[in-house]
């Protein structure tokens, strides 16, 4: 059956449109994951970071994750204020390592040194300094709240010296409450819950033993005297 020249014109358009909607939605698809990981802080991994230094004001912690981790040892070692090391709180290290590894700047302005200091990025508030199995290294200083309170005003690895205009990226406020508003003894493995002490037993007093009732004795008959 031969099919007419109209027919196949519009059999052709047809393929060349479902051609054209799926060349576009790929590329749009591409496009739209290349603008995520553009917009991503920093393109790493989360498992490659092995040293993270913070700087909170005159403040500084230290964590490093283990070498040889062994079972019933936490994975990260803590130092605060360049004292000794001890085991660090791992659900404190992970809520930052994946806001390092996984967010992404909601936009990034323009701003003059200058006019750093009205961001309070002149002197941030927090310093994270990021190390990776590479050897690379990542930094990010955190300054003050956007006007909505919504947002973090960050410098995201500034180059030195700063050039005459400088990005600033905002961020999302959970790095706030990953930094600044954590405490120092948050850093440290939480201590272990006391066991719960076995209650005492009952003591059972021994139930009183009946004494054996004693039947009196007959007494003896009279003789019958002769």
């Amino acid at each position: 059956m031969k099919l007419k020249s109209s027919t196949l014109w519009i059999l052709a358009i047809a393929l060349g449109v479902a051609g054209g909607v799926a060349l576009f939605e790929t590329q749009s698809t591409q496009k739209q994951a290349q603008q995520q990981q553009q917009a991503k802080l920093f393109s790493v991994a989360e498992a490659d970071i092995q040293q993270l230094t913070l700087k909170l004001g005159d403040r500084t912690v230290q964590l490093d994750r283990r070498a040889n981790f062994q079972p019933g040892q936490t994975l990260w070692e803590l130092r605060l204020n360049g004292g000794t090391a001890e085991p660090a709180s791992d659900g404190a290290v992970a809520f930052l390592t994946s806001l390092l590894a996984s967010s992404q700047r909601d936009r990034t302005i323009e701003r003059s040194p200058a006019q750093l200091a009205e961001l309070g990025l002149d002197r941030p508030r927090a310093e994270i300094t990021m190390r990776l199995k590479t050897g690379q290294q990542h930094r990010l200083a955190i300054g003050q709240a956007g006007f909505d309170d919504s947002f973090l005003y960050a410098l995201v690895d500034p180059p030195n010296p700063l050039p005459g205009q400088v990005s600033v990226a905002l961020i999302p406020k959970d790095f706030q409450l990953a930094t600044v508003d954590r405490p120092l003894a948050e850093w440290k493995q939480p201590p272990p819950l006391p066991s719960p002490s076995p209650s005492p037993s009952e003591s059972v007093s021994p139930s009183p033993t009946a004494s054996p009732t004693v039947s009196p004795s007959p007494s003896p008959s009279p003789t019958a005297s002769p």
